[in-house]
């Protein structure tokens, strides 16, 4: 009877079914995780950018008070000290914005390096899935001709 060569096919076919499904989700999990580095990548942008209005809306306020407790003491600001301290002040406030832009690409630059990672593994399970899919078929159909034989050389 051809019953056992049947299941045999029949469980190869469910197998290579089964492998084909695990790729699909094992590649479409990568690419959604790639969504979400991206997204974030975008969050930290945009981040960024509030953290530094935040932080020139500051930095103004304290560089008029400064002029204004200059002005306040009768203090001449074209010149010698004071012009020193506004232009120091200028000076840290100029470095800590590219500070704070630093931050904000290296955050970026790190979420959209985990984004291309996730779409060469999202290729790399694609491909490594189909090879191990061809292998398989090819495997279990030597097997099918191997049992196929030895069931046909038995009833002969």
């Amino acid at each position: 009877m051809a019953l056992p060569l049947f299941l045999m096919a029949a469980g190869m076919g469910l197998s290579m079914v089964g492998k084909g499904m695990d790729i699909y989700s094992q590649t479409r999990a990568y690419r959604q995780q790639a969504k979400i580095f991206e997204e974030n990548a975008a969050y930290a942008e945009a981040n960024t950018r509030l953290e530094l209005e935040q932080f020139n809306r500051q930095a103004e306020q304290f560089q008029s008070s400064q002029r204004a407790g200059y002005a306040k003491a009768g203090v001449e600001l074209s010149s010698g000290s004071p012009l020193e301290v506004l232009a120091d002040t200028a000076g840290q406030l100029e470095l800590d914005r590219r500070i704070i832009r630093y931050r904000g690409d290296v955050e970026k630059a790190g979420w959209l390096n985990q984004a291309g990672m996730a779409r060469y593994n999202s290729k790399v399970s694609l491909i490594a899935g189909i090879l191990n899919m061809g292998g398989s078929l090819i495997s279990g159909s030597a097997n099918l001709a191997l049992s196929g034989k030895s069931y046909l050389g038995n009833r002969i």
